[in-house]
């Protein structure tokens, strides 16, 4: 019980050390950045996925931008896996 407690207080100090540096690869994108980020989202919605059936509702995974990895980062941000409140 002591091994699982310490377990998961490793995993929440990691949670909150992946969130601080996605935080902060965020506030490094460009006006630029954000703007390649949402039409690549606006075409991944447009095109469906060969893969899915066609009543599939999830759009396939984005290629890494050219932007690198701030561009990745703000992308998981927003894609729920980031702070959801603003600082």
């Amino acid at each position: 019980m002591l091994e699982q407690k310490k377990r998961l207080a490793k995993d929440i100090r990691n949670a909150e050390r992946k969130r601080k540096r996605i935080k902060e690869l965020a506030r490094q994108l460009t006006d630029k950045d954000l703007v390649a980020v949402l039409m690549m989202r606006k075409e991944i919605k447009r095109v469906p996925d060969e893969d899915a059936p066609a009543s599939s509702d999830h759009p396939r995974s984005p290629e890494v931008p050219a932007a690198g990895a701030a561009a990745e980062a703000a992308t998981e941000a927003e894609n729920g896996h980031g702070d959801q409140c603003c600082e």
